[in-house]
């Protein structure tokens, strides 16, 4: 039985994860890419504000909603959706397996360790997105529109803190942390990685 393969690319505003999700669907001839904002933007469409009001709110604005004495209330709006979404992004490389059908899946609701698939069953690979240095981050975030840059930078804090949080939570569990200093070098390594990974595996009779 095929196996799919299923590449999730997490990681914090402006690391370029979609882009990259782009290009690695070119390159590895993969037809099939979501994006977790459109699958939050569904779930809005089911599930009142009232009922979950996190939901309905960015990310990053989602802080101000923070109980009392949360441990980190600066990225709670982060934690919050991808705890939200979980079932769904489950739902989706379940989907995935049913057609055997290759998905990359990129956003920053991809918290490693928080999503359970049965490994036997597809080729997972889990990729967090970082930009090491602030004002690159920043420069890449007045890229992506005038009016969304404000607000992103307003927020800037925000973001760098759940960068950090992410990078532990991969080192925690095993995920790729991947530096982007250049689309095509980053595109190149991350393919590099999965072909890797898939030789060994086939040699070992996984």
């Amino acid at each position: 039985m095929y196996r799919p393969l299923v590449i999730l690319l997490g990681g914090s505003d402006g690391t370029g994860k979609s882009t990259i999700g782009i290009e690695l669907a070119k390159l590895m001839d993969i037809s099939t890419q979501i994006g977790t904002d459109m699958i939050r933007e569904v779930m809005r469409s089911c599930v009142s504000e009232k009922m979950l009001p996190v939901l309905h709110t960015s990310a990053i604005l989602a802080a101000d909603l923070a109980p009392v004495h949360y441990k980190y209330p600066e990225i709670y709006g982060f934690i919050e959706q991808a705890r939200q979404m979980k079932s769904a992004i489950e739902s989706i490389i379940r989907r995935a397996i049913v057609e055997q059908r290759d998905v990359i899946i990129d956003g920053v609701h991809l918290l490693p360790g928080i999503l359970q698939v049965d490994k036997a069953q597809v080729r997972l690979h889990h990729f967090i997105i970082i930009v090491s240095d602030p004002e690159e981050h920043k420069l890449r975030i007045l890229g992506q529109g005038e009016h969304r840059s404000r607000y992103k930078i307003a927020n800037f804090v925000r973001g760098r803190a759940f960068q950090q949080f992410l990078t532990e939570q991969a080192i925690q569990n095993g995920c790729h942390v991947i530096q982007n200093r250049e689309l095509h070098e980053t595109v190149q390594l991350i393919a590099g990685i999965v072909h890797e990974y898939d030789e060994e595996a086939a040699d070992n009779g996984k």
